[in-house]
């Protein structure tokens, strides 16, 4: 998902639609900020920071944790939610990043059934193994459980495809 930054950023940047600018420049700031501030940058991460800025998300939506070190270190701005303006620019580039994760990340249809048997497999596994709060997808007639927290990370999954997609298969997914 690393190439996917700068394919996102370039799809951006090439668009010519009213207000596009704003998006522009909050995608390149996230990105770098997290690039300067990680060493590293996916779409995942910037999108983590572009979503909780369109929900008009706080530090203190972060947890204990947070909210006491803005509050320690007197950032008290910190605690206020985002700009409105700067909402409604996330959301609108949160829409445009979903129209381009459903153009560009697809799966083939012939592979469909056999990502999602594995992939329902594994987390009814794993939910046998660790508990917590349960959810339920049947497919192809079975029920399936896993604790919905754990399919919250992207990031998680493509490295679990990219170990053990192709395993009992003579080709790569």
């Amino acid at each position: 998902m690393k190439e996917m930054v700068s394919d996102f950023q370039k799809e951006l940047a090439s668009g010519s639609e009213r207000g596009l600018h704003s998006e522009v420049r909050m995608y390149s700031q996230v990105a770098a900020s997290i690039k300067q501030t990680f060493g590293r940058v996916d779409l995942e991460s910037v999108f983590t920071v572009v979503d909780a800025i369109a929900q008009g998300k706080t530090l203190k939506d972060l947890g204990y944790f947070a909210t006491f070190l803005a509050k320690d270190r007197r950032s008290a701005s910190l605690l206020r939610p985002p700009l409105r303006e700067d909402q409604q620019t996330a959301q609108k580039l949160r829409a445009r990043f979903e129209g381009f994760v459903k153009r560009v990340c697809w799966v083939k249809p012939d592979k469909l059934d056999s990502i999602l048997s594995t992939y329902l497999a594994f987390f009814n596994d794993v939910y046998r193994a660790m508990g917590g709060p349960q959810s339920q997808f049947t497919h192809d007639g079975n029920a399936y459980f896993y604790n919905q927290l754990w399919t919250s990370s992207l990031r998680t999954m493509t490295m679990y495809w990219r170990l053990f997609g192709a395993v009992g298969s003579d080709k790569p997914l």
